[in-house]
C-alpha cells in the first residue's frame, strides 16, 4: 500500500495504458476521475510485483467530509482479499484525523459482495444508510413537437 500522491508519472501512464489495452477496471471506478478534489488524507494505491494493481480514491466534499469514490483491485486478486485491507486502512487514516468526522460511501446495488459487505461490517457504525434510485431515457434530438 502506498498513498496515492505517491503515484509516479510513469504508473499513471501505465495504468492509462493497460485500461486502453485491456479495459481491466470499469470506468466509473477510475483513479483519475475527480482529481481536483481528490483527498490526500487517505487515498491509498496498492502495488503488486511494481505494478499498480489498486485503490481506494477518495475525494475532500466539504470541509469535514470524505466521500469514499473508487475501491478497485485487479481481478485476479480479488478473491485473495486486497480491496478490503485498503478500505479499512482509509477508514482508520480518517479516524485518527479528526477535522475530517464524516465520511459517505457508495455502493452500485448490482455489486453483491460489496453490499453485503456494508451490510455486515459497516452499517453498525453507520449513522444512516440510504439507497437511491435513478433512471434516464434517451431523448430523439430530432423528435418534432406535436401540438
Amino acid at each position: 500500500m502506498f498513498p496515492w500522491v505517491e503515484l509516479t508519472a510513469q504508473e499513471r501512464q501505465d495504468i492509462l495504458l493497460r485500461q486502453a489495452q485491456s479495459r481491466w477496471y470499469p470506468d466509473i471506478l477510475s483513479p483519475f476521475k475527480e482529481e481536483a478534489i481528490l483527498e490526500p488524507l487517505n487515498s491509498l494505491g496498492l502495488r503488486y510485483r511494481d505494478r499498480v494493481v489498486g485503490w481506494m480514491i477518495t475525494h475532500r466534499i466539504t470541509s469535514d467530509t470524505i466521500r469514499y469514490t473508487s475501491l478497485f483491485v485487479k481481478e485476479e486478486l480479488q478473491t485473495i482479499g486486497r480491496a478490503i485491507p485498503l478500505l479499512a486502512t482509509a477508514i482508520k487514516i480518517h479516524v485518527q484525523h479528526r477535522e475530517s468526522h464524516q465520511a459517505i460511501f457508495t455502493v452500485a446495488i448490482d455489486n453483491a459482495p460489496m453490499v453485503k459487505f456494508v451490510q455486515r461490517r459497516l452499517a453498525p457504525y453507520l449513522v444512516s444508510m440510504r439507497q437511491s434510485m435513478q433512471s434516464f431515457k434517451l431523448m430523439d434530438s430530432d423528435a418534432t413537437v406535436q401540438q
